[in-house]
């Protein structure tokens, strides 16, 4: 099946800029300042701000949540009301639902994570079972 690939940037002088890459990406399209590359990147995405999104389908169930850096494939794939979270690994933080203030890179890194916040995971599925765990450092591989 053919999908056309999502290619649009829209700019408002200090209002809005969004960019977005890829089959499906913004599906939705309501959204201000928010980038997303790759296909599925940010596609339900309602009403976010400064969200930063690459990789296929990494944020994509996200909703409401603002300020956040997602690079993955699958990454932070479950979330929809996450905020302020810095997430680098392939599907790392999948699970996720709404932790706030984490800090996460490696494969598949805090991958259960449901509400948990102020963690800091390095290292591949480091604090991988964190559920609503807070203010947790992890580092090197589980």
């Amino acid at each position: 099946m053919f999908y056309p690939v999502s290619f649009f940037i829209v700019l408002v002088p200090k209002l809005l800029v969004c960019v977005a890459f890829g089959i499906r990406s913004f599906y939705l399209r309501v959204h201000a300042s928010n980038i997303a590359i790759g296909n599925g990147s940010l596609y339900t995405n309602k009403s976010t701000t400064n969200n930063i999104s690459i990789g296929t389908n990494a944020l994509v169930l996200h909703k409401s949540g603002n300020l956040n850096i997602v690079i993955g494939n699958n990454a932070a794939y479950y979330d929809t009301t996450g905020t302020a979270n810095t997430i680098v690994g392939h599907s790392a933080m999948l699970n996720n639902k709404y932790g706030v203030f984490n800090a996460v890179f490696g494969y598949e890194t805090m991958g259960n994570n449901n509400g948990g916040y102020s963690n800091n995971a390095f290292g591949s599925r480091s604090l991988l079972n964190n559920f609503d765990g807070f203010e947790n450092t992890a580092t090197g591989a589980a």
